[in-house]
């Protein structure tokens, strides 16, 4: 395919629109190779889904929870993610941390005001332990795990922390050394589930 028909691919329905993944997808029944990272038009954002579709990626809104209701809301996400998915026991998932008044940071993802994920951040030891990072299943192709991931990584600095750690379920050992974190432990058992305890020196 030459450069002409690359750019011509969405011609007639918007020639500002540009495909993000590097893979072979069908579009009006034809195949194009598309190289480009990031979908976009303008200042909306795109991905292609399974069948090749393309699907306007929610708009996410990161944020420190501000009272008990938006903490409510981070709970309620663990729930569903750490004990009614992956079977952790509902006593062994909540500990006093989870408690608004506990002075440490817990961090919300909203898809307008439906809330899709949830981390928080305690100081171990000198080192920032980011914890209970989770997504609804619905929302785990949008990138919103490296958004959490960073953001406690730029609170962690702001609080003067320049080492992060973090116990991360194996089957997340590719996602976590994608963020420059490195495994540093034998693999362990908790709640049940494989673990390895992962560090990156925070820049």
């Amino acid at each position: 395919m030459n450069g002409r028909d690359h750019w011509e691919l969405l011609a007639d329905s918007d020639p500002r629109l540009f495909f993000g993944l590097n893979r072979r997808v069908q579009v009006r029944n034809y195949a194009y190779r598309l190289d480009i990272m990031v979908a976009l038009n303008m200042n909306h954002h795109f991905i292609l889904n399974e069948q090749g579709q393309v699907n306007k990626m929610p708009d996410i809104q990161i944020k420190q929870i501000e009272n008990e209701y938006e903490l409510d809301h981070c709970l309620f996400i663990r729930k569903m993610v750490f004990v009614n998915e992956q079977g952790v026991p509902l006593a062994d998932e909540y500990d006093e941390w989870d408690n608004y008044h506990a002075g440490i940071p817990h961090i919300i993802a909203y898809d307008k005001e439906q809330p899709v994920g949830t981390a928080r951040l305690r100081e171990v030891d000198g080192i920032a332990k980011l914890e209970r990072i989770c997504i609804v299943d619905t929302h785990r192709k949008y990138g919103i795990g490296q958004k959490l991931v960073r953001e406690l990584e730029n609170i962690a600095l702001s609080h003067g922390l320049t080492r992060a750690k973090l116990h991360g379920q194996t089957q997340a050992r590719g996602f976590y050394e994608r963020l420059g974190y490195i495994a540093d432990s034998e693999e362990f058992m908790e709640d049940g589930i494989p673990h390895l305890r992962m560090v990156r020196e925070l820049k």
